[in-house]
């Protein structure tokens, strides 16, 4: 049985065609792991349909590198079941240019449209734009329930 421990935290909610997504890093690769059942099973309603992520990152919002291997498979694999493209916002992110090149490479081969935004706003109008339905009042408040000033 193993030892290691979970590092990292996330929240997730799908709304409409919109999987959201609040991160606080660092992760673990058992993190990435676990993200990745809880993330298949909300995203049932979708499987084989198109919808987006909106994925906000808070916290020292890096990825160990297993963790970074493990998220590129698990990227290409969504891609084949219908997400087709991704909105990444910084909250309070202390290494945003580090995470930024980190994601940069995580999304770069798998085929996904992928975005980097400071607003919410900015980032379901981007998703709009890709042909994702966003229920901006709706994804307000789920992230504003979240209360993501408390990582700042």
């Amino acid at each position: 049985m193993s030892s290691t421990k979970i590092h990292g935290e996330y929240h997730m909610t799908l709304i409409g065609q919109v999987m959201c997504v609040h991160a606080i890093g660092p992760w673990n690769e058992e993190c990435v792991q676990q993200f990745q059942i809880d993330y298949k099973q909300h995203s049932l309603p979708c499987l084989h349909a198109q919808w987006a992520d909106l994925v906000v990152l808070s916290g020292e919002s890096l990825l160990i590198p297993s963790a970074e291997r493990f998220l590129i498979e698990a990227a290409a694999n969504m891609k084949s079941k219908g997400l087709r493209c991704v909105a990444i916002m910084f909250n309070d992110s202390i290494v945003k240019m580090s995470t930024q090149e980190q994601f940069t490479r995580v999304y770069a081969n798998s085929g996904l449209d992928v975005g980097f935004f400071e607003h919410l706003a900015d980032a379901t109008d981007w998703l709009t734009k890709q042909n994702m339905h966003c229920e901006l009042a709706k994804i307000s408040t789920w992230f504003a329930q979240l209360d993501l000033t408390k990582h700042a």
